[in-house]
């Protein structure tokens, strides 16, 4: 009714169905010409035992952006499905609440997935599980087809769920038939943490990340670096978008740090194509829909696969037949090493050359991305980590900036699977559920963060700024300053009530990435390199929105100008 209010109530018999009002009436609603359900699902079980939630509590339809068929399609969902969230019986172990809003086949995927389809006015997915959170709290049951998962939105909960069973019992890594197509399931990626993995992750520790190997990486991010800023120097003057140059950059890096591949190879050049497809093949929202719901359609990646199977295969063969081809001192020396002292396969030597391929390009380029444009949109910052790095060829307002990017665009958190039943704030989850902590919610929670808006881009609350100079918080001084149990450096930054479980870049627990720290290593470098030799502006009004996707990455790729210092 048009005098109705958002704060109204109605009660509801238990089971019921609710049929929203279409109409965009703007003295009810705020922005009525947004699609955002979440809106309406403030729905509370009363003490009585009836539900009470706002008038159209089930789904929200705006005609003018989705047209009357989408209304006829709510219907008949509804008529299929019209139920409201359970109570949890007595006698029954406690079970984490679900949000309502399931559909027949589909689970809770079509509501959370409307931006990726292209809805107008939909809200972000990553935006959305926020919104959930704070009316479902920290613990919700959601359901992708016929998989069971359970989001995390507080510290507590990523400490329990993750640290159970000695932080093994929730250390399993879903098998999606997208990552089987791709062949990230053995090695680093196998479903559970057997010996092979233990071996292998072990060695990519010991030989490939430890601090000590991953300082004698510096000179060749240094070169790489340079190739980057001769690049944008070439287009300096003229609006160019970033994004293929920074990719280009951090896969020319990976290519030549793994095999020793130099840039224009064939071998290079084919694996960039290979690599560049399959990600776009992965970060398509309809792979991700396949992936619940069991619908064949894995083809082309299965293709990529093989083709790039064999370059990785003739890689290796000339290895060990070609003694020119030997101690290149790169990764997979170190692999081969390890193979023939323990005798592992060389589908597993594979598996992790695609592994870190996989993940080490596009989760870094993405940071390299955001830290440029929010330096974009921020000049004073961009000013102040410059004339840092000029002053002590070593910025700690640098250092904040990375973090603070790090946090404001955070890195999605890889799901886990249960292994075993868990219990996590008093609830119980099931063996075989997906555990999805919320990285971005913990990141953006004004409560757990100080110094500023949680929204806001201000490196300020990473940096003591109450001592003589002006340095980064003792916390953040480490080359990796998070990642939860197990890790010595493992600690809280820029809050009040520290902790490490709210800042979940690369993860945290047996699953925590171990490429960190040459990650951070390689965003320092490229980042010192463009700021001592270039300065930036917006070519074009800057979106920053974000993608929600295998990484969050910006929505669209943003034009740049770019100037010489010297």
């Amino acid at each position: 009714r048009p005098r109705c209010r958002a704060h109204a109530k109605v009660c509801l018999p238990f089971p019921a169905m609710v049929m929203a009002a279409a109409a965009p009436l703007p003295d009810i609603r705020p922005q009525p010409e947004a699609w955002k359900p979440s809106k309406v699902w403030h729905v509370t079980r009363g003490a009585s035992g009836m539900w009470r939630g706002s008038p159209g509590a089930v789904l929200a339809v705006r005609l003018g952006a989705v047209g009357p068929g989408m209304l006829a399609v709510a219907a008949a969902v509804l008529g299929l499905h019209g139920r409201v969230q359970r109570p949890v019986r007595s006698g029954r172990r406690a079970a984490p609440p679900r949000p309502l809003g399931e559909f027949p086949l589909l689970g809770h995927l079509p509501l959370l997935g409307l931006d990726s389809i292209g809805l107008p006015a939909a809200e972000p997915t990553h935006l959305v599980l926020h919104r959930l959170a704070r009316i479902y709290g920290d613990v919700m049951i959601l359901r992708f087809g016929a998989q069971e998962v359970a989001v995390l939105s507080s510290p507590e909960a990523v400490e329990e769920a993750l640290a159970a069973g000695g932080g093994m019992a929730a250390a399993g890594r879903p098998q999606l038939g997208s990552m089987r197509a791709n062949g990230l399931c053995r090695g680093l990626s196998a479903p559970e943490p057997d010996a092979d993995w233990r071996v292998l992750r072990g060695l990519v520790l010991r030989e490939a990340f430890a601090q000590a190997a991953v300082e004698r990486t510096r000179p060749l991010l240094e070169e790489e670096a340079s190739r980057l800023v001769v690049g944008l120097r070439e287009v300096a003057g003229r609006p160019v978008k970033v994004r293929p140059h920074i990719r280009r950059a951090a896969v020319s890096f990976l290519l030549r740090w793994a095999l020793s591949l130099r840039p224009g190879a064939p071998e290079a050049s084919r694996l960039e194509n290979l690599i560049e497809e399959a990600w776009s093949l992965l970060t398509n929202p309809t792979t991700s829909v396949t992936d619940f719901v069991g619908v064949p359609g894995m083809s082309r990646l299965r293709q990529l696969r093989r083709e790039r199977s064999d370059i990785l295969r003739a890689c290796i063969a000339e290895r060990r037949n070609d003694p020119r081809a030997r101690k290149q001192a790169d990764f997979l020396d170190a692999l081969l090493a390890t193979q023939q002292k323990h005798r592992i396969s060389d589908v597993l030597v594979e598996s992790t050359l695609v592994e870190l391929t996989t993940a080490g390009i596009s989760t870094v380029a993405a940071a390299i991305e955001w830290l440029i444009l929010l330096l974009a949109q921020h000049p004073t910052k961009q000013s102040a980590a410059r004339r840092d790095i000029a002053n002590a060829g070593h910025s700690e307002y640098l250092e904040a900036c990375i973090q603070e990017t790090l946090r404001l665009k955070t890195p999605l958190f890889v799901p886990r699977q249960c292994l075993d039943r868990i219990r996590v704030r008093g609830l119980t989850i099931p063996a075989g559920t997906l555990l999805l902590p919320q990285s971005y919610a913990l990141a953006h929670d004004e409560v757990l963060w100080r110094g500023g808006p949680p929204d806001a881009f201000v490196p300020e609350r990473f940096l003591d700024v109450e001592g003589p100079l002006m340095s980064l918080m003792p916390s953040v001084r480490s080359g990796c300053p998070f990642g939860g149990a197990g890790r010595p450096d493992a600690a809280a930054v820029g809050s009040s009530g520290d902790t490490a479980y709210k800042f979940l870049p690369f993860g945290t627990g047996a699953r925590f990435c171990p490429g960190a720290g040459l990650a951070l290593l390689e965003i320092r470098v490229f980042a010192s390199a463009l700021l001592t030799e270039l300065a930036w502006r917006p070519g074009a009004a800057l979106d920053l929105s974000e993608a929600y996707s295998l990484t969050l990455s910006p929505r669209r790729p943003c034009p740049l100008v770019f100037v010489a210092r010297r």
